[in-house]
């Protein structure tokens, strides 16, 4: 991923302290390179975040992580379609993200995923307590993401949806 302001790595990390208030060994890893690396990293020592929060820069596949993690967490403001999110949904991992496009057209708040206000950090911190206080749910919303996964992202999905666009067309 590329660590830019519109993707929001800074809301993330304010909302860190809350975070680790009630689960103090959490850890945060941050996947990228960018533009607003050196300001993330001044914002995790500024705010002595150090021991729980690692920049692992950029990684060209991504998914020994994401599959790892308890939490996938996308603070964007936008995304134009948002690959991280079908690759977490793919690989069952509960997702909290910003209400915005395309997040919000991929996920359905509630059901597949969190959602939380445009640049809300408190409201961050209180999902990613809320799923870790209460696995049962995490694992509820990856499986129903997984189920979406299933019927609109496989290759065979999309073919199929392709397909049938096409043959709309030719009525």
């Amino acid at each position: 991923g590329r660590i830019e302001i519109i993707k929001g790595h800074h809301f993330l990390i304010d909302a860190m302290p809350a975070i680790l208030e009630v689960f103090p060994q959490t850890k945060l890893l941050i996947l990228g390179d960018g533009t607003e690396k050196a300001n993330c990293e001044k914002q995790v020592k500024d705010a002595n975040l150090q021991n729980n929060v690692a920049f692992m820069g950029f990684v060209q596949q991504p998914y020994q992580y994401i599959s790892h993690s308890d939490i996938l967490v996308q603070p964007s403001f936008f995304e134009s379609f948002g690959l991280v999110f079908v690759e977490g949904i793919a690989l069952q991992t509960p997702i909290i993200a910003f209400d915005v496009p395309a997040g919000n057209e991929i996920l359905e708040n509630d059901i597949t995923a969190l959602l939380v206000n445009k640049g809300d950090s408190k409201a961050l911190a209180e999902k990613v307590i809320y799923l870790l206080k209460n696995p049962d749910v995490a694992k509820q919303i990856a499986a129903n993401a997984y189920e979406k996964y299933k019927s609109e992202f496989t290759t065979e999905a999309m073919v199929k949806k392709m397909a049938a666009w096409y043959k709309s067309l030719s009525l």
